[in-house]
C-alpha cells in the first residue's frame, strides 16, 4: 500500500531531498546545457533527435553544448586519465543541465549512453554532483 501525506505526494516523495530550490534571484545568464547522444552513428535518429532538443533549447536562449562520442575509452578504473575522459567531465562541469538522448537497445539505453554516465560519474569526489541539475531523457524506438 502507498502511504500519502497530507500534501498528496507519495510518501517517498517528501522530504528536504525532494523539494525544489528556489533560487534567491534570477541567473544573469543563460542556462548551459550539455547534450549527451546515445549513438556512434552521425546520422542516428537519437544524434537527430539531440541536435533538434538543442536547436529548441538554443532558440529559447540556452547556451547548448554537445558532447561528441567518437573516441571515449570503455570505462575502467583508469579511464579517467584519458582526454576524451577530461573532455566530458569538463563539460559536465560547465553545464547546469543536461540532456541525455538515446535510442532503445533491447529495452534500455544503450552501451554508449551507458559509458558516458559512468565515465562523468565514477572519478568524482563529489557524489551528490547531480543534484540540483535540471536533466531532460529523451528515448527513442523506430520499428
Amino acid at each position: 500500500m502507498l502511504l500519502m501525506n497530507s500534501s498528496k505526494e507519495p510518501e517517498y516523495l517528501v522530504g528536504e531531498a525532494f523539494r525544489l530550490k528556489r533560487l534567491s534571484e534570477p541567473s544573469s545568464h543563460p542556462p548551459k546545457i550539455l547534450i549527451l547522444n546515445g549513438s556512434l552513428r552521425p546520422n542516428s535518429f537519437s544524434r537527430l533527435l539531440a541536435q533538434e532538443a538543442g536547436r529548441i533549447l538554443t532558440h529559447f536562449g540556452a547556451e547548448v553544448k554537445y558532447f561528441d562520442t567518437k573516441g571515449l575509452p570503455l570505462f575502467d578504473q583508469t579511464s579517467h586519465e584519458q582526454e576524451k575522459v577530461q573532455e566530458l567531465r569538463s563539460l559536465s562541469e560547465w553545464s547546469e543541465g543536461h540532456v541525455w538522448v538515446s535510442s532503445e537497445m533491447h529495452g534500455n539505453i544503450t552501451g554508449v549512453m551507458k559509458n558516458q554516465i559512468a565515465e562523468y560519474r565514477k572519478h568524482t569526489t563529489d557524489t551528490r554532483q547531480d543534484l540540483g541539475r535540471h536533466a531532460g531523457l529523451g528515448r527513442l524506438s523506430v520499428l
